[in-house]
């Protein structure tokens, strides 16, 4: 945390001190936020859940744990340099820690079935967590910081905006996924800390629109490039196939995802596959990486229905090695919304983005 504090503070030492000594002041309770059970649980919950870049697993040792800590530095380090009051930094830090507590395991991939079944989002799941702990509660108080943390948790005041661009720059800074699809873009977020300057009530806005630009701009083409790419759109498919005829025999299943961790979902899965065969181990198979499509999976992208189907008929199709003898196509829709919705944009870079893909697998009636 330090270390980053250090690297997006590193051109205005004035602020980069002010920081850090903040930071040591209250190093205690950051000891304690840290060791909260619902921070913790996120060292077991993955950031991106399963995803790949070609044939191999991405990001398989980054947790939500390393996302949330990475937020909360970057988050304290733009109160800190926006000249918001030390009240409204602490907060900020506690709230790049916490706002993930309520993620579902295996990240994203399974979030909309677990909403739909439960009712509720992650993000109505980490404000639920917040009300009921008395622990952070005490460490709240103990900060100097309640008032500010809840008002956002409530999505009052500025720090809402504040944490949503924290999020999206610690995303693109510090997600060794990103490192690896791109080398990196760890300026952009620096550049963006260093064009922020407050605003009365603590508000916040930037000297110039081209570093939230640069940034959104980012983290766009990574959504293309990892999220939202083909090999990406399938397993995610398989998945929530998976997962659904799991919850069919398990009426807890989604109550599990969530509020436990990717391991004890994983076990569930592979459970139910080796206990049913067929279709489910074929599925199972597709997850454990055993029956992969090709390399230039990755790489297809689809113009027309025409080109979808010849896809579907010449790859997948052939990647399972058997199939149901009863089955029928299915289309999965995935829609990834950037987290931008906050920024009150006023120009095109800063609007909501929304990329669609569709694809077919067979799936028993």
């Amino acid at each position: 945390m330090r270390a980053s504090i250090d690297d997006l503070l590193a051109h205005d030492n004035v602020m980069r001190e002010r920081t850090l000594a903040l930071l040591e002041r209250h190093e205690r309770h950051l000891g304690a936020l840290l060791a909260l059970p619902e921070v913790e649980r996120l060292t077991r919950v993955s950031q991106a859940g399963y995803k790949y870049i070609g044939t191999h697993r991405a990001n398989a040792e980054y947790s939500r744990y390393h996302h949330s800590v990475s937020v909360a530095a970057t988050a304290m380090a733009m109160a800190v340099a926006a000249g918001l009051p030390d009240s409204a930094a602490l907060a900020a830090l506690a709230l790049g820690l916490w706002h993930d507590s309520g993620h579902f395991a295996l990240s994203h991939d399974l979030e909309p079935l677990v909403a739909r079944k439960l009712g509720f989002s992650h993000e109505q799941r980490s404000v639920l967590l917040s009300e009921r702990s008395q622990a952070l509660s005490a460490i709240l108080v103990a900060m100097g910081a309640p008032e500010n943390f809840y008002m956002a948790m409530a999505g009052q005041g500025s720090l809402p905006r504040l944490l949503s661009l924290a999020d999206t720059a610690s995303y693109v800074r510090d997600d060794v996924i990103a490192h690896k699809l791109t080398g990196g873009w760890s300026d952009h977020p620096a550049e963006l800390v260093l064009a922020l300057r407050g605003v009365h009530p603590w508000g916040y806005e930037a000297t110039s629109a081209r570093p939230f630009e640069r940034l959104l701009e980012a983290r766009a083409r990574l959504y293309r490039k990892l999220y939202v790419s083909e090999i990406n759109t399938v397993i995610r498919a398989v998945l929530s196939e998976l997962a659904s005829l799991c919850a069919g025999q398990d009426p807890g299943f989604w109550r599990m995802v969530a509020r436990d961790v990717d391991s004890i979902v994983n076990v569930a899965l592979r459970r139910y596959a080796d206990g049913h065969g067929g279709w489910p181990r074929l599925l199972w198979r597709i997850l454990d990486g055993v029956n992969h499509p090709v390399h230039e999976f990755a790489k297809k992208t689809f113009n027309t229905e025409a080109e979808l189907e010849q896809f579907r008929a010449r790859l997948i199709v052939p990647a399972l090695v058997t199939r149901p003898s009863d089955f029928r196509p299915k289309k999965y829709r995935v829609r990834v919304g950037l987290v931008t919705q906050t920024l009150q944009a006023t120009v095109r870079h800063l609007q909501p983005h929304h990329l669609e893909y569709r694809l077919y697998i067979p799936k028993v009636r």
